[in-house]
């Protein structure tokens, strides 16, 4: 047979084989990716999901520098300043995941069976089709949450400057399960109008966030969109613990965050080559709006004219293995896409918050080893409530004795003489010491330093955070 045959068939049924409508064929990208794949970028680039450009190769957004008032002037004469009318960005797809599945030679034997007796009724999907694509759909699940962890990895280094702040670390965001808890979205509102942000809000991340968007939509009287009222779209992405942290979410405005969308294999085929073929192949995926997209990836058929073994063990036979890739980028809009001196230099419309719940007061109401029903305000609720006493940061250590002559086999109780700073410190009693040279003097875990031969060692204490001091001990038998 020729194998054009099920490289048509996959292209052709694709969406037949989905079922389009049922849910548990379809690929669903998570949180970060689902944000990107809804809500394009805006630039000079118009569409940065459809470039289909057939090889990885950097893509230049022009973009204009608005006006400053230094810029303007009250002097009507011939010396007036013409600043730069446009400034540029590149960006490319430096990003690529792959995965492989395969599709043994029988398979294809039976496929070109079962197709040939399906031909009549007008090429439906077959039965052999069927599996083969569920398995493809499950192969690409797993790659587009690859995906998703680079894309949620890259955007860490990413996120721009508030203007509130003055910088891009994230900034903590108070949020309740009650109703009446709205400093956060509050926090989050006034800050984009800082920033200067038009239109909806995108909001990816984990923890209370996701959680306050939970406890809105069910709240009675709140319309079903959740966050509608205060124009927020929510995703949930678990990757961003991992990869941004715990409770941390990233809001975005429209337009200036944005999937790079790059294809090798334009087309239906990119040509035979040896045993591969080439091609790409949509993966239908439905979108948390409810709308239906597709992810194009790369596809490979290629062909292994011999068993393939993994660590010993024989994992195929002779056959076909497909593969699955992807190359893409992550855009956001350029940090100089305001001009030096624009209070906005260094927005690009990303912002990092960390999520936390209101701290409340708690009154004890029994005490003992099981869980202790304690009041939070509005009504008492059941709790596990653990005490953690409050740490006091180590600030320094030092030492009263710097330098030590001692005979071979002599003592001196050098941790007598080391302080720890401040003298409450939760760590003070955590002290490592270590000596440069065993073989001429060696010191306990208490700071006792033993002479052994002559010579000269450094005994140094060191403590949590990076603290340490030392004393220099000269073993000498004269």
């Amino acid at each position: 047979m020729q194998l054009y045959g099920i490289v048509n068939a996959f292209l052709t049924n694709i969406s037949a084989v989905a079922g389009i409508n049922d849910p548990q064929l379809k690929v669903s990208p998570v949180g970060f990716l689902r944000a990107l794949l809804e809500n394009n970028a805006t630039t000079r680039v118009t569409n940065l999901a459809g470039l289909q450009s057939g090889q990885d190769r950097t893509i230049t957004v022009r973009y204009m520098n608005r006006g400053l008032l230094a810029q303007a002037t009250e002097i009507d004469d011939c010396d007036t300043p013409i600043t730069p009318a446009w400034t540029s960005a590149d960006i490319g797809a430096p990003y690529f995941s792959k995965i492989g599945m395969f599709i043994a030679d029988g398979d294809l034997r039976q496929y070109q069976i079962e197709a040939a007796q399906a031909a009549a009724a007008g090429t439906p999907p077959t039965p052999l089709m069927l599996a083969m694509y569920e398995s493809i759909l499950a192969k690409a699940n797993a790659l587009i949450q690859h995906i998703d962890d680079t894309l949620v990895t890259a955007q860490a280094a990413n996120f721009g400057v508030n203007v509130v702040t003055g910088n891009n670390v994230a900034q903590l965001v108070n949020f309740g399960t009650s109703m009446n808890m709205t400093d956060g979205i509050v926090k989050l509102l006034t800050d984009a109008q800082a920033n200067e942000v038009n239109g909806d809000l995108i909001v990816v991340g984990n923890g209370v966030v996701t959680t306050y968007d939970i406890v809105n939509r069910l709240k009675a009287g709140v319309d079903a969109n959740g966050f509608g009222r205060a124009n927020f779209s929510v995703y949930n992405d678990n990757r961003t613990v991992a990869g941004w942290g715990a409770n941390q979410f990233g809001v975005f405005a429209r337009g200036e965050v944005g999937f790079v969308d790059f294809n090798k294999n334009v087309g239906n085929y990119a040509g035979e080559k040896g045993g591969s073929y080439f091609f790409t192949m949509p993966i239908p995926i439905e979108l948390a709006n409810g709308e239906l997209s597709a992810l194009v990836l790369d596809a490979q058929l290629k062909y292994e004219d011999c068993p393939i073994y993994d660590d010993g063990r024989k994992i195929a036979d002779r056959g076909w293995k497909l593969i699955l890739s992807k190359s893409y980028g992550l855009y956001n809009t350029p940090g100089t896409a305001f001009a030096v001196g624009d209070p906005l230099r260094g927005v690009n419309g990303s912002f990092r918050y960390v999520g936390a719940v209101e701290s409340k007061c708690i009154e004890v109401k029994a005490c003992g080893d099981e869980p202790i029903p304690v009041d939070l305000g509005d009504e008492p609720i059941p709790v596990d409530v653990d005490f953690v006493p409050e740490l006091v940061p180590i600030t320094g250590i030092s030492t009263t004795d710097n330098a030590e002559t001692i005979a071979p086999l002599a003592t001196f109780d050098w941790g007598a003489t080391v302080v720890v700073a401040p003298s409450d410190a939760t760590f003070r009693n955590l002290i490592a010491y270590t000596s440069s040279d065993t073989g001429i003097a060696t010191v306990d875990q208490y700071g006792v330093v033993t002479g052994v031969a002559d010579g000269t060692a450094v005994i140094t204490a060191s403590t949590i955070g990076g603290f340490s001091t030392s004393c220099t001990v000269t073993v000498s038998t004269t």
